[in-house]
């Protein structure tokens, strides 16, 4: 017999025969993936009517072609990540054998540390998750929850405890590890946003664009004209200084301004240099 303990359009956990099952679905991220494709497409393909030459400059339907294809990339990641995240998003905690299976593994309840509900603030919206800390890292098997769910989610939480035996934890120490664990989120996932998105801009500008070029004020001048497809590897190269920790974007607004002026300064110049000594020979 079932017995519901948490349901939400994405996520399903419920008691059956003494043991907890938590079955996640990541229908949100297939739905935007479709979409995502299907929008993707329609741009790229509009870019490509041969007709719509005779009354849209070429630049412009460049460069909605290499909106569809970023579109296009986005939506086939949010897809096959919906998709595994679906298939391989299930959770049983079995009370006679007392372990954990997860994907791949079984772990026994004397590995598991801690079962916690994790608070992340993220463009001014909290969600909320539930982690495992096994043998010192955490493995979530609930993710992206709305304060409208918090009370049902603190019940898996307690449920969980219970059938695994574990202590009670001190609020504070958790509140602690959770904004820790927003922050370890967001270092990841910055620098992988911004060195996908610079290598994603310059392969497409240098293949297709690469005479493609800015125009400021009456283009004449050392800053009259910039290409188009460099400016990728500047951006790639803001990601790995924020992943090797050099500079960190998450305290980025906590700089003065005089700091920031001079850090795009520093950082940008040689980007107009090397834009200047291109131009010659990159535009056709």
């Amino acid at each position: 017999m079932q017995n519901e303990i948490y349901k939400t359009f994405h996520c399903r956990a419920w008691e059956e025969d003494e043991n907890i099952i938590v079955r996640n679905y990541e229908f949100a991220s297939i739905g935007i993936g479709v979409g995502t494709i299907v929008l993707g497409s329609i741009i790229f393909a509009s870019a490509l009517i041969p007709v719509l030459l005779e009354f849209i400059d070429e630049a412009v339907l460049f460069f909605l072609s290499w909106g569809g294809v970023l579109l296009l990339g986005l939506g086939c990641l949010l897809l096959v990540l919906g998709l595994v995240k679906t298939v391989f998003g299930k959770f049983r905690f079995a009370k006679i054998d007392r372990t954990l299976s997860l994907t791949f593994r079984t772990v026994p309840f004397q590995q598991i540390e801690s079962v916690q509900l994790n608070t992340m603030e993220l463009m001014e919206q909290i969600s909320h998750s539930i982690s495992v800390k096994i043998n010192g890292k955490n493995v979530y098997i609930v993710r992206g929850h709305f304060a409208e769910e918090l009370e049902q989610l603190e019940n898996l939480v307690e449920s969980i405890r219970r059938l695994i035996k574990l202590p009670e934890t001190d609020s504070q120490q958790v509140q602690s590890e959770n904004n820790e664990l927003s922050q370890q989120f967001l270092r990841k996932f910055i620098p992988i946003i911004l060195i996908a998105l610079g290598l994603t801009w310059s392969a497409w500008g240098y293949f297709f664009g690469s005479g493609i070029v800015f125009a400021l004020g009456d283009g004449e001048g050392f800053l009259g004209q910039l290409l188009f497809w460099p400016m990728g590897f500047w951006i790639v190269g803001l990601g790995v200084l924020d992943a090797l920790g050099w500079i960190q974007f998450l305290e980025m607004s906590l700089w003065s301004r005089w700091k920031v002026v001079v850090f795009t300064i520093v950082y940008f110049t040689p980007y107009l240099f090397l834009n200047s000594f291109l131009l010659g020979f990159w535009i056709k």
